[in-house]
């Protein structure tokens, strides 16, 4: 699908002509870094004809790093940097389905990263993040500005066909692949587990669910997203990066990394942990699971659950909750154990609807700003997805005290601990006869 010549001259004309009067700046991170940063891209010379691309083609993999950097003036990071942002913020729109006049601040936006500042001296955990499906792979970039800012390297990795349009360095665009089709064996099952209020009807359409899986679109996708994890961390524990960015890579510790994402990318993330050794821990912003093994089963690293509020604002269909029940609940933990655990942390955020987890609710203008993101500020949101991972982080990572995450969660206005009573009292009846 080609973005049309009439649209990027509105698109532009938008930015030049009629922009908004509106500070374009993302909140500055917390920590006592400079945070540096640089956009390249990552080539898998082996895996060929992988997502929309061509058969031919290798799968190349745009990457997005922020690291904790010297102290320097220079150039700020946009928040769509490189030569296609104007084709992200088109796709958008398309996606979406916004105004132009509504994306404009989202080719205007800057964060307080340096582009191309020199790295501080040092070695750090590694943090790898996966944008949502059809979303923009520096949808979270306050979130990783934060983590570099305290002594993290972040990165970003797109996944192309699944993002939105890309257009790569050798000048070729992979779009959005919106083909949806190979997933309608699992209509059924995914909508009973996600809609319904009884749980003899969710806990049997998990069954049904792991049998039909496999060969579906949703079975390709996690294993495309797998081998792009794979692969990109196997190029930094290895040196195969572009030398532009390898003296920075460097200072990545591979042995103790963690793996975060946002909605399709924060479910593959955890997927991809437990079957990683290096991986220490994961962050699941908003990510319904669909990966069958994790269903009734304790994760075996540490995990960290940030949820939109689903008690107001469905993620799928119609159907809101109670608070006490939440579909990913079905998932992470042994049911007759779900909540018992230190390791798994539940936390709903109050008045934010899915997308009003990640950077768009502080750049997208337009009158419906409820009904996309919900009435949470979009600030306060903003701090507390980025507080909460990083105290999560750093009692994993840098092992910290675990007090730390309790002290921090209970702290921040609108972050709700969520206990899954209500699936380990069901599995204690029901499971036991």
């Amino acid at each position: 699908m080609r973005i049309s010549v009439i649209f990027k001259w509105t698109l532009a004309s938008l930015l030049t002509v009629s922009s908004p009067v509106i500070a374009a700046d993302l909140p500055a991170p917390e920590g006592p870094y400079a945070v540096g940063f640089r956009h390249f891209e990552l080539v898998a010379d082996h895996r060929h004809g992988v997502g929309a691309d061509r058969a031919d083609a290798a799968r190349v993999l745009p990457a997005y790093l922020w690291y904790p950097a010297r102290r320097t003036a220079g150039e700020r990071a946009a928040f769509i940097p490189g030569d296609d942002a104007s084709i992200q913020a088109a796709s958008i729109v398309r996606i979406f389905r916004y105004q132009p006049s509504e994306v404009a601040l989202l080719l205007q936006g800057k964060g307080s990263a340096i582009k191309d500042a020199l790295p501080r001296t040092g070695r750090y955990p590694l943090v790898i993040f996966n944008h949502g499906l059809l979303s923009l792979p520096t949808q979270n970039s306050t979130l990783a500005e934060e983590l570099a800012s305290n002594g993290y390297i972040v990165l970003s990795i797109a996944h192309p066909g699944d993002a939105v349009d890309l257009r790569l360095d050798d000048g070729r665009t992979i779009t959005a692949n919106f083909d949806f089709s190979g997933d309608r064996p699992l209509k059924p099952s995914s909508e009973a587990m996600t809609t319904s209020p009884d749980l003899d009807v969710a806990t049997k359409a998990v069954d049904e669910f792991r049998e039909n899986v496999a060969h579906t679109r949703l079975d390709e996708r996690l294993e495309t997203w797998r081998d792009d994890i794979l692969f990109a961390i196997d190029a930094i524990a290895h040196g195969r990066t572009p030398a532009s960015v390898r003296h920075i890579l460097a200072r990545a510790d591979t042995a103790n990394l963690a793996l975060t994402g946002m909605s399709t990318g924060g479910m593959i993330a955890v997927a991809v942990c437990e079957r990683l050794p290096s991986c220490t821990a994961a962050v699941n912003i908003d990510g319904q699971n669909f990966a069958p093994e994790l269903f009734d089963t304790q994760v075996r690293r540490p995990l960290l659950l940030l949820q939109s509020d689903w008690t107001r604002y469905a993620l799928f269909g119609t159907k809101t909750f109670d608070e006490s029940f939440s579909p990913n609940d079905l998932s992470y933990q042994r049911w007759q154990e779900a909540g018992l655990s230190r390791d798994v942390v539940r936390i709903r955020i109050e008045g934010t609807r899915h997308m009003g987890l990640t950077d768009l609710p502080l750049l997208i203008t337009g009158p419906d700003a409820a009904a996309r993101f919900g009435d949470a500020d979009p600030v306060q949101v903003s701090h507390a997805i980025s507080r909460l991972t990083r105290a999560f982080l750093d009692v994993h990572l840098k092992r910290r005290s675990p007090d730390l995450m309790d002290n921090i969660a209970g702290r921040i206005a609108g972050a709700q601990l969520h206990d899954p009573a209500q699936i380990r009292s069901w599995a204690r009846t029901h499971q036991s006869r």
